[in-house]
């Protein structure tokens, strides 16, 4: 093994390319300021590695597999961070053994852990799963664990009240939506159902919340399966909405059926033909990796303003929809200046891809607001060229902003495509 030999961890590579680059050129001051940097985020790194392994454990059934490997894991963590301690003994009297013994001791400890970690993911993959959705799942858990007497009542009460605020929000989007025009009577009745699963939902966390004032552990459990199973059918509900909008697109080449408003088949890539109706918008309980193919609201606004001008629709019809769909771009406009960057990146190449996303985000949130703007003059002036003018603004945002979605994707952040 070659003193300088990468690791499993993308990040602790970064850091050790920075070593060897300064054992190369030890006389290089700007080589040191940039592993001094690198040190300085795998500090922070490490703190909050420590952290999250403390709260998982907390929370984690207490297995033979988490008793056999906790040992193990916090003596690895020690001698990484004893690792980089050395490293940076270097920065002081420039011996190359600091940078040769401080990697190698970080390399190992980085790969044992990485390997620790492994075996205990795959043991909470056997672990019970209470719904599709892993907000509802991870707060079940936490319940049920608080119910089994290993997972602290603080952390089931910091869940409680994290996910209320999540629910509100979404009861909060789920009637502005069952307001909006309807694409069809299927989709109506269908959107009828989701406050009242809502209300179920509020029901369950009522029920759970009754355990802080008599300890009674059943509430934990009634109240677990009354979201679980409000969940479950606010899922069921989202399909069910997305296929009577909009019938799924098969796939020319590979019969392959593609989600409502794909453009490109998800199994061949080949160009799908295009359809005259898009999905629904809809009021999501987070599932694990949902497909979006488009935009769905877009497509919402592109329907309704096409109903328009081809006189299916009036203005004031037309009305509640741009409405509807301005408010959702000033809400994300204003949740994404709100979104702060991060103080320090594990590469340069890392920080420009960032960067570059967050600037095309916000050119296509400028884009969006500029577009609804337009849309919203066309009912006082009575221009159509202003709802051409609207809708050309906000496709080009759309673009940008899948544009700088795929950029995040391909740095490792969300699911992939």
């Amino acid at each position: 093994m070659t003193t300088y030999e990468l690791s499993r961890s993308a990040a602790l590579n970064e850091l050790i390319r920075a070593a060897q680059a300064c054992a190369e050129n030890p006389q290089d001051k700007s080589l040191a300021r940039e592993l001094a940097s690198r040190l300085k985020f795998m500090a922070v790194f490490v703190d909050q590695l420590k952290a999250q392994y403390r709260s998982s454990k907390e929370l984690r059934p207490p297995t033979g597999l988490i008793k056999e490997l906790d040992p193990t894991i916090r003596q690895e963590m020690d001698r990484l961070k004893s690792g980089l301690k050395r490293v940076d003994r270097w920065l002081d009297d420039r011996r190359q053994d600091h940078l040769e013994e401080g990697c190698r001791a970080c390399r190992d400890a980085a790969d044992a852990l990485l390997g620790a970690f492994d075996r205990l993911r795959q043991e909470e993959e056997t672990f019970t799963n209470y719904s599709r959705s892993p907000v509802v799942n991870e707060l079940a858990h936490v319940a049920m664990g608080v119910a089994n007497g290993h997972a602290p009542e603080a952390a089931l009460k910091v869940r409680l009240d994290a996910f209320y605020t999540f629910w509100k929000k979404t009861m909060g989007d789920a009637r502005e939506w069952v307001r909006s025009p309807a694409e069809n009577e299927q989709v109506r009745a269908l959107a009828a159902e989701v406050p009242a699963e809502m209300e179920r939902m509020k029901a369950g966390l009522k029920t759970m919340s009754r355990y802080f004032t008599d300890k009674r552990k059943q509430h934990l459990e009634k109240g677990v399966k009354e979201i679980a199973a409000a969940a479950e059918r606010l899922l069921d509900l989202r399909g069910q909405i997305l296929d009577a909008s909009s019938p799924r697109v098969m796939c020319p080449r590979c019969s392959q059926a593609n989600p409502p408003g794909s453009r490109v088949c998800g199994s061949c890539s080949a160009r799908l033909p295009e359809l005259t109706m898009g999905p629904a918008s809809t009021m999501e309980v987070q599932s694990a990796a949902p497909q979006q193919e488009r935009f769905a609201y877009l497509v919402r606004l592109e329907n309704a303003v096409d109903a328009f001008l081809e006189q299916r629709q009036t203005a004031d019809e037309l009305r509640p929809t741009v409405e509807w769909f301005a408010a959702n771009v000033r809400q994300g406009k204003r949740s994404l200046e709100a979104l702060k960057p991060p103080t320090s990146y594990p590469s340069e190449e890392f920080r420009q891809g960032a960067e570059a996303a967050r600037k095309t985000m916000d050119e296509a949130s400028r884009l969006f607001v500029e577009g609804v703007e337009a849309l919203e003059r066309f009912f006082c002036e009575s221009d159509r060229g202003l709802l051409d003018t609207g809708m050309g603004r906000i496709r080009a945002g759309a673009a940008l902003m899948t544009e700088a979605q795929e950029r995040m994707r391909a740095m490792g952040f969300g699911p992939p495509r």
